[in-house]
């Protein structure tokens, strides 16, 4: 395994907790249990909780090499993910949930597998325990590989992350300015955001192995987008779709600042898996936001429901032609150019 330099960590797994004691009490306490190898260090920043958290964490682990940080405000979720980089001082760093485990076995197979090869991130898999037989645990298991242009969907879940501190701060440098131009995916995804910019550089990787889990059940979600305030769209649909705006946005800027033709290509091929994944990406949030309706969307690629809109487009198209040649030949040719660009 690797050692421990001078004043320095070769790995820090980083938690950040708000406001669930017991949840970051959990954890410390195991953590406190095991033999940590000096090269590793832990962290725990409190986001500006107000339920005596911080308090409880500091007293559980005086005299521990466990490091207590508490923001002078809270920051949100991704700023928390932020500051975790910002204070650790490991060459690799790894953010948790206050509801993850840790699997000290798994970081030294991690790190032996690390050995002194030089990597911007590597994902690794992680799953929720099952409680009851009824359970089924939800697990995200990769095979060791580059990661892929195409990938950048299933990259979602910060836990079970490692991070190359010093890329990652690179590409943060510019962190409030992306908070103003990427609102809801600086929010929600700051993950995604960095992953858009690291993986073109071919230097991201799977790892099949894992050293975080949860043993927990799984919460039921709330969300409170902004987007959906008025009520005239279903909050998942409607946050989705800024989001992959956002992300287009952010992919055509990275291909206008690169110089290098393949970072270009890879930027490229990425942004259209993004685009073909639209369907994708709605049906989940309709599916989880409103099940009801799912199968009026899911229908619309379905054999009898494409003969219908084929035969009522034709039967449209006629109609109009019969009535204006003319402007029907123009309104075809029309979006002939929008769609195929010619």
């Amino acid at each position: 395994m690797i050692q421990a330099t001078k004043n320095n960590y070769f790995f820090t797994i980083g938690y950040t907790t708000y406001n669930r004691k017991d949840f970051i009490v959990k954890q410390l306490s195991s953590l406190l249990t095991m033999d940590i190898p000096d090269n590793i260090e832990i962290i725990v920043i409190d986001n500006f909780s107000t339920d005596g958290t911080f308090k409880a964490i500091s007293d559980l682990t005086t005299g521990s090499r466990i490091k207590i940080y508490r923001n002078n405000k809270n920051l949100g979720f991704a700023g928390n993910f932020v500051e975790v980089l910002k204070r650790a001082k490991g060459e690799y760093v790894m953010w948790a949930s206050d509801k993850d485990g840790i699997n000290m076995n798994g970081i030294e197979r991690l790190l032996n597998w690390m050995g002194d090869k030089k990597f911007d991130l590597v994902i690794l898999n992680y799953f929720k325990e099952k409680i009851k037989k009824y359970e089924v645990p939800a697990i995200r298991k990769n095979k060791t590989r580059v990661i892929n242009y195409d990938d950048l969907l299933f990259c979602s879940h910060l836990p079970g992350t490692i991070w190359n501190r010093n890329k990652a701060l690179v590409n943060l440098v510019d962190w409030s300015i992306i908070k103003k131009q990427y609102p809801e995916t600086s929010k929600y995804y700051p993950n995604l955001l960095l992953l858009i910019r690291l993986i073109p550089f071919a230097n991201s990787y799977f790892y099949n192995g894992y050293i975080s889990y949860q043993k927990e059940k799984k919460e039921k979600a709330k969300y409170s987008f902004t987007a959906a305030e008025s009520g005239k769209h279903y909050s998942h649909v409607a946050s989705r779709w800024l989001q992959h705006k956002e992300f287009i946005s952010l992919i055509e800027s990275c291909i206008q600042k690169s110089k290098n033709i393949k970072h270009k290509n890879f930027l490229y091929k990425m942004h259209k898996s993004l685009n073909e994944n639209l369907y994708e990406l709605f049906s989940r949030a309709i599916l989880e936001e409103k099940p009801n309706l799912y199968r009026y969307f899911s229908n619309v690629y379905s054999p009898f429901s494409m003969i219908k809109r084929s035969y009522k487009f034709l039967k449209t198209v006629l109609r109009s032609f019969f009535n204006n040649p003319l402007f029907t030949i123009y309104r075809i040719k029309e979006r002939l150019k929008i769609k195929y660009k010619i």
